[in-house]
């Protein structure tokens, strides 16, 4: 027994003696784990510090070329333009993210929900009337994200010498989309009108999301302008932008193209406006005629001008001019005034009876005795018997005009127009000659 025990203190003993030793290699481990993140911490303390020395050098480095002086610039003005243009991207990045997340709404809180509903079976509005109200704004939608893409990220890194011109450049053909929403926009705005006026369910839905968080207690109708107001904004900034950019910088090209490629986008668009405002407005005046008007005056190639009502005596075709109503009482007409023909309508309740049409390049305009006015010209009316074309005759319709401004201003309208029709005749009929000249072989 007592051999025993000294082999079980012995055990006991060197057991605790490798414990000793093991806690003592532990904390030695330990130790050297410490010194270690220590030196990792002084390190990466060193590296951030070398990799700030360096960012600061290059921003010093690309001030110091930007500042550098270039004709009559100074350094204190590329100092200025320096501090404009971060101002200007900055409010470019600013109205487009604000501009994107109200299309975002527009899109998402608006148009995808009415959509779903149409195709679920549960509609408040026909899909024909979303694609009405809504137009391409999907579209629009995509194209100005990606935009906003590319200016946050050269903002995030931005720089004296950065650049945004070169994405303009890449996307302005991509804004001609909004031809098609600018076009439809009144259109738009009118059906939601008659939407809410005609669709209660529909009005108080609309109206639940217009007081929403995300709508910013902004109407639907607010929303729908904002694509007709952006492109404007563009022209605006990159004008800035430009002026506050010297020309040896690496934007300057870009920027000047971007310029010019957005205001012609912009002019475009009010073009193809303007276009289809006139198509509308000689559609909207068609329908309102009665009577054989000598087909269709829809035309590509003619604008609307203008339009009033005049008191009409007489009028017909040469040598058969008649009293319109009682003889020496005039009735009264409503005269279209387009860039090539005049129509004329006896004027009704709801429509307008056809009385004549035009031709404004031959007009002939002559004050009468007793404050009258009368219009001879030929009429724009292709008349066909037996397969051949009737010669036309002249139609005269006589005004009275008893105040001497209204007989100045009818004259003035149709004369301008006359001039302006019969300078473009002889002007095409020179450029024919010219072309026919040049095609001639040579002896």
């Amino acid at each position: 027994p007592q051999v025993d025990a000294e082999a079980r203190g012995q055990k006991l003993k060197a057991l605790k003696e490798e414990e000793e030793r093991q806690e003592a290699k532990q904390r030695e481990l330990e130790a050297k784990r410490a010194a270690a993140r220590e030196r990792l911490m002084q390190a990466q303390a060193k590296d951030q510090s070398s990799k700030e020395v360096i960012s600061e050098t290059r921003k010093t480095m690309h001030r110091l070329i930007a500042t550098k002086s270039a004709g009559v610039e100074s350094q204190a003005q590329r100092e200025k333009m320096i501090g404009r243009r971060t101002n200007i991207v900055r409010e470019l990045y600013d109205t487009e993210k604000s501009y994107v997340d109200s299309l975002r709404v527009l899109l998402f809180k608006f148009m995808k929900p009415l959509d779903a509903s149409a195709r679920g079976g549960k509609e408040l509005i026909s899909i024909p009337h979303i694609r009405t109200v809504f137009s391409n704004i999907e579209m629009i939608t995509n194209i100005n994200g990606i935009l906003l893409e590319g200016i946050e990220a050269r903002l995030s890194n931005w720089t004296d010498l950065s650049c945004v011109g070169d994405i303009f450049v890449s996307l302005t053909e991509y804004l001609k989309c909004y031809v098609q929403y600018v076009n439809n926009y009144n259109n738009s705005v009118n059906t939601l009108n008659e939407l809410k006026t005609t669709n209660k369910k529909f009005a108080q839905y609309i109206a639940r999301l217009e007081r929403s968080r995300d709508c910013k207690n902004l109407m639907l109708e607010s929303f729908l302008i904002m694509p007709v107001q952006r492109v404007p904004r563009y022209v605006m900034l990159l004008t800035d932008m430009v002026k506050n950019t010297w020309e040896d910088h690496p934007d300057y090209k870009n920027l000047s193209i971007a310029l010019q490629k957005m205001k012609e986008t912009g002019d475009y668009i009010n073009e193809k406006k303007r276009e289809a405002e006139n198509l509308a407005k000689m559609f909207d005046i068609e329908t309102t005629l009665t009577g054989d008007f000598g087909g269709t005056i829809i035309s590509p190639a003619r604008q609307y001008l203008s339009e009033g009502t005049v008191q009409v005596l007489k009028a017909g075709s040469a040598g058969k001019v008649k009293n319109l109503g009682w003889v020496g009482k005039p009735r009264e007409c409503v005269y279209y005034l387009f860039t090539d023909i005049v129509v004329i309508a006896v004027k009704n309740t709801s429509t307008n009876k056809f009385l004549c049409r035009i031709c404004l390049e031959s007009i002939n305009v002559e004050e009468e005795s007793g404050n009258r006015l009368s219009l001879v010209g030929v009429p724009d009316i292709h008349e066909m018997k037996r397969g051949k074309e009737v010669k036309k005759k002249e139609f005269k319709v006589v005004l009275e005009c008893p105040e001497e401004a209204e007989r100045a201003k009818i004259k003035q309208q149709l004369m301008r127009q006359r001039n302006d029709m019969q300078a473009k005749r002889r002007s095409f009929r020179a450029r024919q000659s010219t072309d026919t000249v040049s095609r001639m072989p040579k002896v």
